[in-house]
């Protein structure tokens, strides 16, 4: 049962390296609109990895493990890294440079969560815990999709506490 949330993490995983190229290949209106729905598939995808995924694999890899706090940290970087740009024009330079670091780090991140904190998901046989992480990581793609899903105009740090809000309960302690 583990291999399911890993199932759903790994798709989004690659649903947001489609969508950091996306934002990479648009201009204009266009290019807004694609870092729109980057900003709010992380910021859904970072929120619940926040409350169902890290907490768990910290558990199981014990507190001295700096894999799950490395992983938050680097969540921490890139919403500040998003939160400046959102001030930038998309077709800037400066937007340009940012989002090559912001896209890399992002890659990286998910290849280190897959590294380091898969295994440790994989040792989970609670079913109530891996079932509420399912269930919190499939809520991101149905969220992501929702109509009342903040639109343009609001920051990163506004998705987050709209997920904050819309995500299922995390799994139990």
């Amino acid at each position: 049962m583990p291999d399911d949330v890993i199932a759903v993490i790994a798709s989004q995983h690659e649903h947001v390296k489609k969508l950091l190229e996306a934002v990479r290949q648009e201009t204009g209106h266009r290019r807004a609109t694609a870092f729109h729905t980057l900003r709010l598939t992380l910021a859904l995808h970072e929120t619940a990895e926040e409350q169902a995924i890290h907490p768990q694999a910290l558990r199981q890899l014990g507190p001295d493990d700096r894999a799950a706090t490395n992983r938050i940290a680097e969540e921490q970087t890139a919403g500040q890294t998003i939160a400046g740009l959102e001030l930038v024009d998309v077709d800037s330079d400066q937007f340009n440079h940012t989002f090559g670091h912001l896209a890399t780090s992002v890659t990286d991140h998910a290849a280190a969560e897959e590294a380091d904190e898969w295994p440790a998901l994989r040792s989970i046989t609670d079913p109530a815990v891996i079932n509420a992480m399912t269930e919190q990581m499939r809520a991101v793609t149905q969220l992501a999709e929702d109509p009342s899903a903040p639109g343009l105009q609001v920051t990163f740090s506004e998705m987050q506490d709209w997920a904050k809000a819309r995500l299922p309960a995390p799994p139990p302690s």
